[in-house]
């Protein structure tokens, strides 16, 4: 943007404002050439926010000045805010991120007649629905990753299938067409790789810890690399839960006194811990981007990644050899190869590292948001 160009003031619309939402959010506000207000509620009651946020939004913006631009995430219903709030905020263009999707979670292995199932199965179209409308609202819809594009489209697909045949569906398929992928930036100043690491080489798992990260996967890696009899640490960070589920409690019981850590941390104590780790490790069934690996990727921790949802994307193509793997056997040979020798998992790390910066950090993602919102809102 040039020095004689105004600032384009956008107003964010974060309904679900926590965790991942709202460091991205505030990467936004910190590092865009765009002047970027940000609207957000509290992380919690994510079920209602997606259906009451629009109301309590609108209300929010009554008497504030129209943007240059709404930028909202996929947890507001945007096509009820718009009609609450279009006086409010006058002929915006309005671009839709995309964090996540209620389409495609994957729900919890059990009977597909069982009540519960039915009820998870019919919530999912119904949010994954209100997606899709806030879609068609939208004057541009910005992915995360190609792969939860793909994805999304895919689980639209098969609800449209499930709908009436006066439903709208050639619309709805015909959103593709104002998508684009645009990833989520990473603060790298603050996790350059450290000098050394540890001599009992420290293993970390940063996702949440719930049954879609697949922490089964985890511990049966981890428990077969211990029965190799090879040294190691373990460090299990992630979001705080009300109940440790019992896969925790059994896997942290089984390796006894090598986990170190276990649970939430401060950002600097979690930034300290990232640049002591020679390993992330994710598991996951489910992953649409993957900030926590990226973080600890940037940090000099080398990451082991199934082949599959974002991850190939995301790696490095130089990397990738080594850094993804294709079944838990392939895992637990390259995770006891990682922890067993040092030198090249070091090489490795480093390298890994600095693609991943280059790519990711947020001076060079945000000239790409810059140049979305001068788009949008300079077509209007």
């Amino acid at each position: 943007m040039s020095s004689g160009t105004r600032r384009r003031r956008v107003t964010l619309l974060s309904p679900f404002h926590g965790g991942s939402h709202r460091a991205w959010a505030e990467g936004l506000v910190r590092h865009c050439a765009a002047e970027i207000s940000v609207v957000g509620l509290a992380d919690r009651n994510w079920r209602w926010r997606m259906q009451g946020a629009a109301l309590t939004m609108a209300r929010q913006l009554r008497g504030q000045k129209s943007p240059d631009l709404l930028l909202a995430t996929d947890m507001l219903d945007l096509a009820a805010f718009v009609g609450l709030a279009r006086q409010h905020v006058g002929a915006a263009p309005i671009v839709l991120y995309m964090h996540e999707n209620q389409l495609t979670y994957p729900l919890r292995e059990q009977a597909a007649t069982s009540p519960r199932a039915r009820r998870r199965q019919e919530q999912a179209r119904f949010f994954g629905f209100v997606n899709a409308r806030s879609m068609a609202v939208a004057d541009r819809v910005v992915f995360n990753s190609a792969f939860h594009q793909n994805a999304f489209f895919e689980g639209l697909a098969v609800l449209l299938e499930r709908l009436p045949a006066d439903s709208e569906r050639d619309a709805l398929v015909g959103l593709a067409e104002r998508c684009e992928v645009i990833p989520v930036g990473i603060e790298t100043s603050e996790l350059a790789p450290p000098d050394s690491q540890l001599r009992v080489p420290l293993v970390v798992w940063n996702q949440r810890w719930e049954y879609d990260k697949n922490p089964q996967g985890l511990f049966a890696a981890l428990q077969s690399v211990a029965e190799r009899g090879v040294e190691f640490q373990v460090a299990l960070c992630g979001e705080p839960v009300d109940r440790v589920p019992a896969e925790f409690r059994e896997g942290i019981a089984a390796l006894g006194d090598r986990v170190v850590h276990q649970g939430y941390l401060s950002r600097p104590e979690y930034v300290q811990l990232l640049g002591r780790s020679r390993v992330v490790v994710s598991t996951a069934h489910h992953e649409f981007f993957g900030i926590g690996v990226i973080e600890a990727a940037v940090a000099g921790a080398l990451p082991l990644l199934p082949r599959r949802l974002s991850y190939p994307e995301v790696v490095p193509a130089a990397s990738a050899a080594t850094c993804l793997y294709d079944s838990p056997a392939d895992l637990t040979a390259r995770l006891t190869e990682a922890l067993s020798d040092p030198d090249p998992t070091r090489a490795a790390s480093l390298a890994t590292a600095d693609g991943l910066r280059g790519r990711f950090d947020w001076s060079v993602v945000c000239e790409q948001y810059d140049n979305l919102f001068e788009r949008v809102a300079g077509r209007h």
